[in-house]
């Protein structure tokens, strides 16, 4: 059988690389042997034992996904393929608002954007103190909320109609991954009749 290290589940954060091992756990000879890899059930090129994952752009995000490797000896007697692992990336505020100015009924637009995998959620708080969400007010009753999610990247627009005096204070926006990243793990990464099987051939 093969065994891909770390299993289950990964979640890199912005800055942090992650090596994944493919390791062959039966007696034959490792230098009689190749490797081949499937992300999200396609074979990509990488022929090594190991597979370095990084995280030092928001472009990173896009090997997010489901990797497997496979364990193949030279004279094609044995095959052992790992079972699956997900790997997630913490979500990365690539936009967020900054200071606005505004005039008594007013229109104003927040812009806050995220990308990770699976793709994050972003939720506005309004603070009564500057930097402690804990200590978040009600939104303003004029404001509401337009999202933009694509692949990896979900763009939240607040947007204030009619601004009140009231209105004034701290706006921040907050990602996180969304609630079902861990049902979406198991049931992409379940053992199946494929995953971390040994075949001989005669």
């Amino acid at each position: 059988n093969a065994v891909l290290l770390p299993s289950g589940i990964s979640i890199l954060e912005f800055g942090e690389s992650l090596q994944l091992s493919c390791i062959e756990n039966s007696n034959i000879d490792l230098h009689a042997v190749y490797y081949t890899w499937k992300f999200n059930n396609d074979v990509i090129n990488h022929t090594n034992s190991s597979l370095t994952i990084n995280y030092y752009s928001p472009d990173s995000v896009e090997q997010g996904g489901v990797y497997q490797c496979c364990v193949q000896s030279l004279d094609m007697i044995l095959t052992g393929t790992s079972p699956k692992v997900l790997i997630a990336f913490g979500p990365l505020i690539t936009e967020e608002p900054g200071p606005v100015l505004a005039m008594y009924n007013d229109s104003v637009e927040l812009i806050c954007k995220a990308t990770g995998h699976p793709t994050p959620v972003i939720e506005w708080y309004r603070l009564s103190v500057e930097t402690n969400v804990s200590n978040s007010i009600e939104l303003p009753s004029s404001a509401f909320i337009e999202k933009t999610i694509t692949n990896t990247t979900e763009t939240s627009i607040l947007i204030i109609d009619l601004v009140d005096y009231d209105d004034f204070g701290y706006y921040v926006c907050v990602s996180a991954l969304p609630s079902d990243s861990f049902i979406y793990a198991r049931d992409c990464c379940n053992s199946d009749s494929e995953d971390g099987s040994a075949e001989t051939t005669e």
